[in-house]
């Protein structure tokens, strides 16, 4: 029984650890309205940059009605201005995201997410077409996989209209649950106390 345990305790010791992240959803309604440009949330810090020499993104704007992807509340910006995230303090594997832009049009693509990891090497470009769902051209960002360290959007709207974003979804280390071979190892371990018990007892 012993040897079956150390067996168990090596092979555990090997296994690779996969830390398992919470989510964290923002619907723009966290902070009271303002410019986004610079403001961190959560663990996000939002930047936008405009070639309009009044670039104009701001949080918690109220949404009139809602969409398919954006409701109540979301953050508002200039059609032809880049909107960047980032999460350099703690990277996401998963991010996840609802945009509309003022068109009533189908566009290809409606938007494009430039992903980099936290040493800022670009991982991919992911290009995503939207079409008047309700009323408004929306389209649903999903991305899971490796970190995300900082994102670019880039809104194909341009200069001709706004766009909204919402319910912001990230991964964070608040409230990790530990890691499954933390468990594995913790009942190794008990099982050594058992066995320990039922020795002490025979002797």
């Amino acid at each position: 029984m012993r040897k079956m345990i150390l067996l168990l305790a090596i092979a555990l010791a090997i296994v690779p650890c996969t830390a398992w992240a919470a989510l964290t959803t923002l619907t723009f309604d966290e902070a009271p309205f303002q410019p986004a440009d610079g403001l961190t949330v959560q663990g996000v810090t939002f930047g936008f940059q405009s070639a309009n020499p009044s670039p104009s993104a701001n949080y918690n704007v109220p949404v009139p009605f809602p969409l398919t992807y954006i409701q109540n509340a979301a953050l508002v910006g200039d059609g032809d201005g880049v909107l960047t995230l980032d999460f350099a303090a703690n990277p996401t594997p998963t991010l996840r995201f609802g945009v509309a832009q003022t068109s009533l049009e189908a566009l290809t693509p409606g938007f494009s997410v430039i992903l980099f990891d936290p040493n800022l090497l670009e991982l991919s470009t992911i290009d995503v077409n939207t079409s008047p769902l309700l009323s408004f051209s929306e389209g649903l960002f999903d991305y899971s996989g490796a970190l995300v360290g900082f994102a670019a959007i880039r809104f194909a709207i341009g200069e001709q209209g706004e766009f909204a974003l919402d319910n912001l979804t990230y991964g964070t280390p608040d409230n990790v649950v530990p890691e499954p071979s933390t468990f594995l190892l913790l009942g190794a371990g008990i099982a050594g106390v058992i066995v320990m018990r039922r020795k002490l007892k025979v002797n």
